[in-house]
């Protein structure tokens, strides 16, 4: 397909993915959020996202095409931005791999630390913890003289000047 002509065709179907994309985040978060109180207590359930269900199709299509956007902005903006959110995609593989187990790490402070607050900024805070050990968690083992094997790519140690140098698998 031709490059400039998905660009536009993009551009020009924004006005009807974006207010699709906002109202059914909208709706997914009060639904998600509306299950945590059940007559029971609180009960952490995601199993209403689950993604057999019709609007789940419609959410991840327009996601797609609203990462899209969002990312060619990013990259024609550049600057800090682009380098950070280039160097967790170059990561992200490896944190994909990992956010399992990470998920339970974060258990441990939501139970610990967070344990007062709403379930909203609870939720939110695991999310947060779960990306950045996730992340953290490749880049360390990405590190390792295997690392290329275990998580995809190898950080090569910091040259005198400048970020460490990504190496993909080939």
């Amino acid at each position: 397909m031709n490059v400039k002509r998905w660009n536009a065709w993009v551009t020009k179907a924004q006005i009807v993915y974006w207010p699709l994309f906002i109202v059914i985040t909208g709706y997914l978060l009060y639904e998600m959020i509306g299950l945590f109180q059940t007559p029971r207590g609180t009960v952490f359930s995601f199993n209403y996202l689950s993604l057999l269900r019709p609007v789940m199709a419609v959410y991840c299509v327009t996601s797609i095409f609203v990462a899209y956007r969002v990312a060619t902005w990013i990259a024609h903006k550049g600057g800090r931005a682009a380098g950070v959110l280039t160097a967790i995609g170059t990561l992200s593989y490896g944190a994909y791999l990992m956010h399992a187990f990470m998920l339970r790490v974060t258990y441990y402070f939501d139970e610990t630390l967070f344990a007062d607050w709403s379930h909203v900024l609870r939720t939110l805070a695991s999310f947060v913890l779960c990306i950045a050990f996730s992340v953290a968690g490749t880049w360390l083992l990405a590190r390792l003289p295997l690392g290329k094997w275990i998580v995809g790519l190898r950080v090569r140690p910091r040259p005198a000047e400048g970020p460490p140098a990504l190496q993909k698998q080939a």
